[in-house]
């Protein structure tokens, strides 16, 4: 009897092969899946294209160690199996290598840029020493202009030296706004998305870039450079139009970074009132370059010594010009034709055609100054003043007509007459 309980006792203490066999199938199942977790990890963490070689080589391994336990690995992990898990594994590593090769492409993209931002903040910086020397010497030049003529404005005045350095000025003020417009770019390039999306490095990272390469500074200074530069400058309608286009593209730079900025120093109490002040110069810019328009038409008429009322808005330009017009059809100082014909041909040729139609009213209508039927208005009645001077051509022509008519039939007559009495002498 002991004996048959000894051997029942140890019959069931010790596993049979059945049961021996299930513990190791899981045991290798449990081990498959843990690898193949730790390597998804490895993929997710891997930085170099080294690193995704060598993970390549331990999916190789999975394979090639688990391949004879397909079958028990496929019942295992339904509705995944052995092929499928592999695969995942594949195409996530070639996901990653993916990522990072465009990764390095940014990176050494990066470091071009930094090279070239800091190309454009020296030439910024070279730019500006030339146009304050420029805008020195063209305040300087304008004051003996002032001294010899009264009018700092006298166009006619030929001070060659002065126009020439008013258009290196310019041309010069054109070429520093666009290299900031090509910085500004450069530098936020790689700062697509809002402030408040943004990481503290990537804050911190930005603000500096900011304050290292000047941005701020390089806006405020071109924006008085060319407020500076309208003070002093007698313009055309081509000028205040293209000054107003650069204005308006400066201003859509600014509002593209301003919301950034003004983020960025949310938190710097003597930066907060740095984007208030640009928003301050970009309002004296309408009213330097507003003035400037109306001062140089004024001149223009002046200039050429035409009596127009001066004016200082679109409204005031029609009615004042258009009682000029007014003034010369009805022929008010009684002027005698030939007189009043010159007047017309000599304002026809410098004024109207070539300053009025060809410039300014393009620039005035598209800022704004004056409408398409006030223009039409100041056309009919300088059409009404050119009908009152022309040469009367076709009554001049039907006189002649009539003249030589009348001689033709005189000397016909007498023909006629010479022949009749020539055959009644026969």
């Amino acid at each position: 009897m002991k004996k048959m309980l000894l051997v029942l006792l140890i019959g069931w203490c010790v596993p049979t092969p059945a049961l021996s066999q299930e513990s190791s199938d899981y045991a290798l199942v449990q081990r498959f899946q843990a690898t193949a977790k730790q390597i998804s990890k490895a993929i997710e963490a891997a930085r170099t294209g080294q690193e995704c070689t060598s993970i390549a080589k331990r999916i190789d391994a999975l394979h090639d160690e688990y391949q004879p336990h397909e079958q028990l690995l496929d019942r295992a992990l339904y509705p995944e199996t052995f092929t499928s898990v592999l695969t995942e594994l594949r195409s996530q590593l070639t996901l990653r290598r993916g990522d990072l090769t465009m990764i390095e492409k940014q990176e050494v993209r990066i470091q071009e840029l930094e090279v070239q931002i800091k190309e454009l903040a020296n030439q910024i910086q070279a730019l500006t020493t030339q146009n304050e020397k420029l805008l020195a010497d063209v305040q300087r030049l304008s004051q003996n202009v002032r001294k010899l003529t009264g009018d700092l404005f006298t166009s006619t005045t030929p001070v060659d030296s002065l126009q020439r350095l008013i258009v290196q000025l310019r041309k010069g003020l054109q070429d520093r706004d666009a290299l900031i417009k090509t910085l500004i770019d450069s530098i936020f390039l790689k700062y697509d998305k809002d402030v408040e999306q943004m990481k503290e490095s990537e804050k911190r990272e930005l603000l500096s870039k900011v304050e290292r390469y000047g941005i701020y500074s390089a806006i405020v200074r071109s924006l008085r450079d060319n407020i500076a530069f309208i003070e002093v400058t007698n313009l055309k309608g081509s000028d205040a139009e293209e000054l107003s286009d650069q204005q308006a593209r400066l201003q859509s730079l600014w509002a593209g970074i301003a919301p950034k900025l003004t983020a960025l120093y949310s938190s710097a109490k003597h930066k907060r009132g740095e984007t208030a002040t640009v928003d301050s110069l970009f309002v004296q810019w309408s009213l330097k370059l507003n003035t400037a328009l109306w001062r140089s038409l004024n001149m223009l008429f002046r200039d050429h010594e035409v009596p127009v009322i001066e004016f200082a808005n679109g409204s005031e330009f029609v009615t004042n010009l258009g009682a000029y017009f007014q003034a010369q059809a009805e022929n008010r100082d009684d002027e005698m034709r030939e007189t009043r014909f010159k007047k017309f041909t000599a304002f026809n040729e410098n004024i109207w055609l070539t300053e009025l139609q060809n410039g300014w009213f393009p620039t005035l209508l598209k800022l704004g100054h004056i409408t398409l039927q006030q223009k039409q208005e100041l056309e009919e009645k300088y059409n009404a003043w050119r009908a009152s001077v022309e040469p009367p051509t076709t009554s001049v022509l039907s006189i002649i007509l009539i003249l030589l008519v009348a001689i033709l039939l005189g000397a016909l007559v007498a023909w006629f007459w010479k022949q009749r009495h020539s055959h009644n002498d026969e």
